[in-house]
Formats: C-alpha cells, structure tokens, sequence
C-alpha cells in the first residue's frame, strides 16, 4: 500500500508540471508556437515585462566528413574505396538561454517564454501578477 501511494504522487507530481508547460500561447488574436524566433514574439506579442540571461548552454557535436579517393590523395592521404578516410572535427556551439516573462493583464497568469538561442523551446505558466 505504501508503495502504491508513493507511485501515485509521483504521477501526481509529473502530471502537474506537464499540465503546466504549453506548446502555445495567444497574444491577442496572434500565436506563438514553441519553434518561434525571438523576432517572431516580438512582433506578435511586443516588448516582455521582463528579459532575463538565465544561463548559457555550450552543445558540441562530433562531425566525420568522409574523404573521397580524390580529396585523401590531394590530403597526402592514400585510401581505397573499401577503406575511405574520415575526418574527424568537433564543433562547439554556445547558446544563451533567455526567459522572458510576459503579464497578459490583472488577474491572469504570469507566461514565462525560455528561449535557447533565438529558438522559443518552453512556454510555462506562472504566478499571478
């Protein structure tokens, strides 16, 4: 029985925080969709009531770039068709990740926009204002 209890708060809790995040939220008669750009919520819904630097996220990501026969001899390279080389690069990308908060009028709720980049990624619901 303990155990059971424990399970359902659990899903209780993870309930509520995905009941939370939206994938849209409605400026007037325009709306904004996760995906959007920062020029595009400016534009739909204006100037936040808050602009924050939260944090800065460095992603990197390994690219091979196959070297066909051609390319490995003019690299000094000598590889067969059977055997291509590869290069190997590491690319580092930093994002800054920026929450806007936006009021949308007494007695609604706070929307929290976090943005990766330029990229819109979350749309959160707050505390009243």
């Amino acid at each position: 029985m303990r155990i059971c209890m424990s399970v359902l708060t659990s899903l209780l809790y993870f309930f509520c925080i995905a009941a939370n995040a939206e994938a849209n939220m409605r400026c007037g008669s325009k709306l904004i969709s996760i995906g959007d750009s920062k020029a595009e919520v400016l534009v739909k819904c204006g100037e936040p009531l808050l602009k924050e630097a939260v944090a800065v996220k460095e992603e990197s990501k390994r690219i091979d770039i196959p070297l066909t026969s051609t390319a490995s001899v003019d690299a000094g390279n000598s590889t067969s068709d059977s055997d291509p080389a590869v290069v190997r690069r590491k690319e580092s990308i930093t994002k800054t990740v920026d929450q806007w908060t936006y009021n949308q009028g007494s007695g609604k709720l706070l929307k929290i926009l976090t943005f990766e980049g330029s990229e819109l990624v979350a749309i959160v619901t707050g505390d009243r204002m």
